[in-house]
């Protein structure tokens, strides 16, 4: 991993969230959907997709119309507020896991687990380019290695309400699978 990410990973930032009582006002009969929206740092969320649904498709597709009148806690940079992107499973228990962005295959796994998904936090520049990651709650060695895959990565940019593209958080799920499973 870059020095860069490993110097910036023991700065403090967090991605935006849901508290479960605002997961439970998107929530709607047995449909499930697994959203990916933008949070500025007031905690507004716009451009918001559905990026798998489950269960009922009309009441799925109601979820991202119902997340933009729901304030969440943004993101946040050295204890301020800042841009995110969330991506949450929203609907009933059992609901869809949200999708990995990254699969990284393995030899072994720990416990003799053949799955085992590291989420890691990913402050990204104003260009798309990661500028630190962290990974904290790892097993020993899965968060290096994760950080290192998401460094290899450009994402997309976000942009402020002039049209100017900013700094953001946002979470990267990264699933490790044992090729011996």
């Amino acid at each position: 991993m870059s020095a860069l990410l490993l110097a910036a990973a023991a700065a403090g930032f967090a991605p935006p969230s849901f508290t479960a009582d605002e997961l439970r006002q998107l929530e709607q009969g047995s449909a499930g959907a697994v959203i990916d929206a933008q949070v500025d740092p007031r905690g507004r969320i716009s451009n918001c997709k559905a990026i798998a649904t489950s269960g009922d498709a009309q009441q799925a597709a109601g979820i991202c119309s119902r997340a933009v009148n729901v304030r969440i806690e943004p993101a946040s940079v050295l204890g301020k507020s800042a841009y995110g992107v969330v991506r949450q499973a929203v609907g009933p228990a059992g609901a869809a896991l949200p999708p990995s962005e990254i699969e990284v295959q393995v030899n072994a796994l720990p416990a003799g687990q053949t799955r085992l998904r590291v989420v890691a936090n990913v402050l990204v520049a104003a260009t798309g380019k990661p500028q630190a990651c962290n990974a904290g709650d790892a097993p020993a060695g899965y968060g290096d290695v994760a950080c290192g895959q998401v460094s290899a990565i450009t994402f997309g940019t976000l942009q402020d309400s002039d049209g100017q593209p900013v700094q953001y958080v946002r979470t990267v799920a990264v699933d490790f699978v044992s090729s011996a499973g």
